[in-house]
């Protein structure tokens, strides 16, 4: 477990981690595509959102990184549209998991989790902190998704993630 700890938030859970990703989409949460309303009112010009300093907590529970192409790629998005149509989608943060040889740059190979995490217990070097602002180019964001890419032979990555405000030092 990290060195900093963070206040769990069910209405602000993107993947319950009940089920392993093999194919791109939308992480979810009770089987359904997770998106968090930051709150704002849309119907305002300008739209009246609230800036967020947060962080997404990723808690990795499995992953297939035995064969050297895959690689698993996620990207916290923001929109002020709850059904994030084109044109609306704005990339927050990303970060990427998966074998050395797939990864940008020379990223070492993710560490095979070594049991299942959960909120409460998580066991050392399966969490990962992802910081970001819902604000972008003097546009602050009221929806988040959390999109998973993934690519190789046969991948598979099983995670569980949250958001959480910024905790003071």
């Amino acid at each position: 477990m990290g060195s900093r700890s963070y206040s769990f938030d069910a209405n602000m859970l993107l993947s319950d981690g009940s089920a392993a990703a093999t194919a791109s989409g939308v992480a979810t949460v009770g089987g359904s595509a997770a998106i968090i309303d930051l709150g704002g009112d849309q119907s305002k010009s300008p739209a009246l959102n609230a800036r967020i300093d947060a962080y997404l907590v990723i808690f990795l529970q499995a992953l297939t990184t035995t064969n050297t192409n895959n690689v698993y790629t996620l990207i916290l998005q923001g929109s002020n549209d709850p059904a994030f149509g084109a044109g609306n989608v704005q990339n927050l943060g990303m970060m990427d998991f998966g074998n050395t040889t797939a990864r940008l740059g020379s990223a070492l190979t993710t560490p095979a989790p070594t049991g299942s995490g959960s909120f409460g217990v998580v066991p050392s070097g399966q969490m990962y902190e992802l910081g970001f602002t819902n604000e972008q180019n003097e546009t602050m964001f009221e929806f988040l998704r959390l999109q998973i890419i993934v690519a190789g032979t046969n991948p598979s990555i099983q995670l569980a993630a949250f958001v959480a405000v910024t905790p003071e030092p």
